[in-house]
């Protein structure tokens, strides 16, 4: 274990810079369509992997060697990554931003401004930045123009039409869960109504054998929130409904034991019995369960049973019991489509949720069980099964699978903007430093303006494209809207080429690259405890 070491300033910005660039530079080869592949021999595989992701490949970073520039480069890690897992896409932008952004305040600062006002200066003119493109935002239409953005995110043209589709055909709330598939190619599956994770407590219920899955059609729904550790009160249950028109049970708890089992599956397949019997063990407990069950009684009108509530069977009544127009359930889980729950009290369900997620931060874990929740009630979930000839190859499609229901679902949530760093170039335009009185906030207004067009200068430059500057001040001079093409080398409306980007990635990606930049320049001490590995070290 190295001895502590302190750095103090200029020393500490120094180092710390030095790291936080050779990492940014290093990711800024993954942006843009002409992109770099960063090659990665770990001693851990057998051969060098390929990333072609800022975020895969900052992931493999664990250290540089000098442990005073290291921690600059975990820093920019840090932030990369956290784009990547917020929004899915953006995270070579954010590299590229916030070297950039580190850069012009260092410039001011090094000029003598002092640099909690030319930090003042910096966060108005984000601010501006981020408010000139919510305002250029156009929303998203039809299933083209979904596939673009998830191919500008992919660069997979079959995968990113297949996302494109879903989201164009499940809606805004959609929940889309990815699988691996056995065949060669790219399959997905529309789920109508809600899901629940869970199995199917016994084989000897399906009735549709060639899919494995127990399917029946107007159900009668009991919900137990406990373990089903007996048999007491089943006879009862059975009993009430053989008496009614309608005999299929969809019969729901946490676990079930092998007696109770047993006893469901025999009253199924009795020949002289017409009651047929769906029960699903449920495979989330906790809070989770409990929750997953009161969202079950919302959508079929059921009483939860057992539990907390203590109710036991052999006192349940006709109108404890909720009601389906269909439940499917195999090893994976349990589908309910058209629950007879009141329909008034699941739209405003589907309205407090909305309004959740609406409220909290992206970077919110709640996010994705919310979303999960909103999609049982609206109906919009859907699986994407990814297949390909080899296992490297599905792995490779389903990270990026991943990246691109990200971005799509935020392109739905706050629109498109023209890609390419068009967009940050059109904000920059908006912001006049001579607004700010203190010359040293002017300054910092100023370090954002002149940064904020480096992500299109960086893709050019990976493109092999000459004069950028002059290429910028061509597309600005074509009107809102336009983009450079790098792939066909000219200028377009970024619809008619494809070249759009989610409103919400950019805004993200700016905002916390600007968080890295400040943290960066604020830095006044560097305590150093660890050290690095003896080369660049990447982890497999």
């Amino acid at each position: 274990m190295p001895k502590p070491a302190v750095l103090s300033q200029p020393e500490a910005a120094v180092h710390l810079k030095r790291g936080f660039d050779q990492l940014a530079d290093l990711l800024a080869i993954t942006l843009g369509p002409t992109q770099g592949v960063i090659l990665n021999d770990s001693k851990n595989r057998k051969e060098p992997q390929m990333l072609e992701d800022a975020a895969t490949a900052a992931r493999r970073m664990i250290a540089l060697p000098d442990r005073r520039e290291d921690v600059g480069a975990m820093l920019l890690r840090h932030l990369v990554w956290r784009v990547h897992e917020e929004v899915g896409d953006g995270s070579a932008t954010t590299a590229v931003l916030a070297k950039a952004l580190l850069s012009e305040g260092t410039k001011m600062v090094a000029a003598g401004a002092n640099v909690m006002r030319v930090l003042a200066g910096m966060r108005q003119a984000v601010q501006i930045a981020l408010e000139a493109m919510e305002a250029m935002a156009q929303p998203v239409v039809g299933q083209e123009q979904l596939a673009a953005v998830a191919t500008a995110v992919t660069n997979e043209p079959d995968l990113a039409w297949v996302i494109g589709e879903m989201y164009h055909l499940l809606g805004v709330d959609a929940y889309i869960t990815i699988e691996n598939f056995v065949s060669p190619y790219l399959e997905r599956v529309y789920l109508e109504g809600g899901f629940w994770p869970g199995n199917l407590v016994s084989p000897y219920l399906i009735t549709a054998h060639g899919i494995q899955r127990a399917i029946q059609s107007d159900c009668w729904v009991l919900l137990y929130d406990d373990h089903l550790q007996s048999t007491d009160g089943l006879a009862h249950i059975l009993q009430l409904i053989s008496e009614q028109e309608k005999q299929n049970l969809l019969f729901v708890a946490h676990q079930m034991n092998a007696e109770a089992v047993t006893y469901l599956v025999a009253a199924h397949s009795h020949p002289q019995n017409k009651i047929k019997i769906v029960a699903t063990a449920l495979s989330v407990g906790g809070e989770s369960g409990r929750q997953a069950l009161a969202d079950l009684a919302l959508l079929t009108g059921a009483e939860i049973l057992g539990g907390v509530a203590g109710r036991p069977l052999a006192s349940v009544t006709l109108e404890d019991l909720g009601t389906a127009k269909r439940v499917e359930s195999d090893k994976n889980g349990l589908h309910v489509i058209g629950g007879g729950g009141d329909k008034r009290a699941i739209r405003d369900e589907i309205e407090a949720l909305q309004t959740q997620l609406n409220n909290l931060d992206a970077r919110a874990e709640e996010r994705e069980e919310l979303q999960k929740r909103l999609a049982r009630f609206s109906g919009s979930s859907g699986v994407l099964k990814i297949g390909a000839r080899t296992k490297a190859e599905r792995q490779v499609l389903r990270r990026k699978a991943e990246q691109g229901i990200k971005a799509v679902a935020a392109t739905l949530e706050g629109g498109v903007l023209p890609g390419g760093g068009i967009a940050y170039a059109l904000a920059a335009e908006k912001i006049d430093p001579t607004s700010a009185k203190e010359i040293e906030v002017q300054m910092g207004m100023r370090a954002v303006k002149n940064a904020l067009p480096a992500p299109f200068y960086r893709i050019c430059e990976n493109g092999k494209k000459p004069a950028p500057a002059v290429a910028l001040q061509q597309v600005m001079a074509a009107g809102d809207g336009y983009v450079f093409d790098i792939l066909r080398d000219c200028i377009e409306p970024a619809q008619v080429a494809g070249v759009m980007d989610a409103t919400k990635v950019l805004c993200r990606a700016l905002e916390t690259a600007a968080s890295g930049a400040e943290m960066a320049l604020s830095v006044d001490v560097t305590i150093l405890k660890k050290t690095p590995r003896t080369n660049l070290g990447y982890e497999p």
